[in-house]
C-alpha cells in the first residue's frame, strides 16, 4: 500500500495545543515549493512572527496545519491564499514531490511534511501574512547561499538538498 494511502486512510484528530507537545501524534502539514515559471525562481519567506521556534529562519516552503474537516491538497491551496495570495488556478503542475518525517528538532519531531511543487507565472506574489513572514522570489544560487550559511529551517534544507540543488549544478 503506498505511503500516502497509510497516512491519510489513519488520520485522527487531536487539539494543536496537545499535539505540539506529543511526539508520537503526527501533526500533517502539507508544504509546497511555488516557483516562477518564465524565471525558474523560488519564492522564499523568513518567519517574523508566530511560531517562535521557527522565528528568523528562512523557508523555501509554504503551507500550514490542517483545519477541521479539511484534506491536505485543501489545505495547501487555503494556506497558499492566507500566506501570498495565490489561487489555486494560478498554479500549474502541482506535484506531489514526497514526505519529510523527522526528529531532527522538538518542530520536527511533532509534524509530517507532505511536500508539493507547483508552478505559477505570477510574479507579483507578496506575503500577506505582514505580522508573521517576510518574502520574495529567490535564484537556485541565492538559496544555495542561504543554506550554506544555516538560514534555511529543517525541511527547507531537506527539500533544497533532494531537489533543488542538483539544478544548478546544471
Amino acid at each position: 500500500m503506498p505511503l500516502g494511502h497509510i497516512i491519510f486512510d489513519n488520520l485522527t484528530p487531536k487539539l494543536r495545543c496537545e499535539a505540539e507537545c506529543d511526539p508520537s501524534f503526527k501533526q500533517i502539514i502539507p508544504y509546497v515549493l511555488v516557483e516562477h515559471k518564465p524565471t525558474g525562481r523560488y519564492f522564499m519567506t523568513t518567519r517574523i512572527g508566530g511560531e517562535e521556534r521557527l522565528k528568523g529562519q528562512a523557508s523555501i516552503g509554504l503551507g500550514g496545519h490542517l483545519e477541521d474537516g479539511e484534506d491536505v491538497v485543501d489545505a495547501l491551496f487555503r494556506e497558499l491564499e492566507e500566506e501570498i495570495g495565490l489561487e489555486k488556478d494560478q498554479m500549474s503542475e502541482i506535484q506531489l514531490c514526497g514526505y519529510i518525517y523527522s526528529e531532527l528538532n522538538e518542530v520536527d519531531s511533532v509534524h509530517l511534511g507532505v511536500v508539493y511543487h507547483a508552478l505559477t507565472d505570477r510574479e507579483d506574489i507578496v506575503c500577506r501574512e505582514h505580522d508573521k513572514l517576510v518574502g520574495g522570489w529567490f535564484t537556485v544560487p541565492q538559496m544555495k547561499e542561504a543554506r550554506r550559511n544555516g538560514y534555511m529551517e529543517s525541511w527547507s534544507a531537506v527539500c533544497f538538498d533532494a531537489l533543488l540543488d542538483e539544478e544548478d549544478e546544471d
